[in-house]
């Protein structure tokens, strides 16, 4: 047992000091502006433990080793279950040390959604993204009725919907400077609301209800223009997709404990809309897919739809196949001549969530399993 432990200390000394002259290792790879940082260190059950850390997320792990022949095997190989990156380094106990590093960008750890925080310039005011996978699903045709399957790209997803927190700084251009000239705005903007559009159900952390699709539209534009990253509203498709997370199937969910767990409706939600995240996630750590406020999507036919069902629902309308098309009754009180463009006042079970295609710059991410570096380092260690 000691002189097992001498030897894993003999190796994570080794390797370190390797790493330590051979700086240019990471080099290799032009389109990586973020090398992770790799350290192997000896644990107080002797184990070698390889440490990653991956800027610029910070993302640290300290991974555990085992013996597999002739080899000491560092970290979790092959495991596509691991947080933004796996390390596989291996330690030939003769003539070399083969370190072979791979970065994925896959799924997350079960229960460890990857999420990406968007900050919205010039405020405090931010909000999450969380990876949606590829993949394919059996979906219904809203009106046909006809079912296929179809193929889905990988995508990020507000973890919740846009809360009024989010929507204040488009709606009351709390980006600008208080003297600046508004009309000069890039960006065209609902006017300020007649009344309170929360129905004083509650503003910080809640939903932002009674938009129109043009004005939900109009808020991913300015999002793409602030960020600089391309927002939009999900197509009916990728917003079922995420909602299922696959596990969910069917048109209806029969488990009323768990549609109680995971969402805001008729029957829990005391008529009004509740703030975000107060409920558990779906698989893939999305919140309030089901219920709170339905969402506004493009359909399949390329029309406004709203999905999922809100607090005004009974459980049999709350599934991610649920569907409601705009009614000129989301208007009917309506005082402005012509009716506005911005606002169903008499909507306010109607929200959205945000979709972005990619929220982080290409160079700054790892490609899925495209590339994979192997340095070999020359090492006299004992058997």
């Amino acid at each position: 047992m000691l002189r097992h432990r001498h030897e894993q200390g003999q190796v994570a000394q080794r390797v370190s000091d390797e790493q330590e002259r051979n700086k240019g290792f990471h080099q290799l790879i032009p389109r990586h502006r973020h090398p992770p940082s790799l350290q192997c260190q000896n644990s107080q059950d002797g184990a070698v433990r390889l440490k990653r850390k991956f800027p610029p997320f910070d993302s640290a792990e300290t991974l555990p080793s085992r013996r597999e022949g002739g080899h000491l095997v560092v970290g979790d190989r092959g495991n596509k279950t691991s947080d933004f990156i796996w390390c596989w380094v291996v330690f030939s106990f003769g003539t070399a040390v083969l370190v072979i590093v791979s970065f994925l960008w896959g799924s997350g750890a079960e229960g460890k959604p990857k999420i990406v925080t968007v900050a919205l310039p010039n405020t405090t005011v931010q909000f999450d993204l969380v990876f949606v996978p590829e993949g394919e699903f059996v979906v219904r045709h809203p009106t046909k009725g006809t079912l296929r399957r179809v193929k889905v790209r990988s995508f990020w997803l507000g973890k919740t919907e846009v809360t009024w927190d989010e929507y204040d700084v488009f709606l009351y251009r709390l980006d600008l400077p208080p003297d600046a000239d508004e009309s000069a705005d890039a960006i065209a903007r609902p006017s300020r609301p007649y009344g309170a559009p929360d129905r004083g159900w509650g503003h910080s952390g809640y939903p932002a209800i009674g938009m129109t699709y043009h004005a939900a539209e109009q808020y991913c534009r300015w999002l793409s223009l602030k960020t600089g990253k391309k927002f939009r509203l999900p197509t009916e498709v990728e917003w079922e997709y995420a909602c299922r997370a696959g596990e969910l199937s069917g048109d209806v969910i029969k488990d009323k404990a768990w549609l109680d767990a995971h969402a805001w409706f008729a029957d829990n939600s005391d008529g009004k809309t509740h703030p975000v995240g107060k409920k558990r996630p779906n698989a893939w750590g999305l919140y309030d897919m089901l219920g709170n406020v339905a969402e506004w999507c493009q359909s399949v036919d390329g029309k406004p739809v709203v999905c999922g069902g809100s607090f005004k629902d009974p459980a049999e309308k709350v599934h991610p196949a649920a569907r409601e098309f705009p009614s000129p009754d989301w208007n009917a009180t309506d005082p402005q001549f012509p009716k506005s463009r911005w606002w169903h006042p008499d909507a306010p079970f109607v929200g959205f969530r945000v979709l972005c295609e990619s929220p982080i710059a290409a160079s700054s991410l790892p490609s899925p399993s495209i590339w994979m570096l192997m340095a070999l380092v020359p090492s006299s260690l004992p058997r």
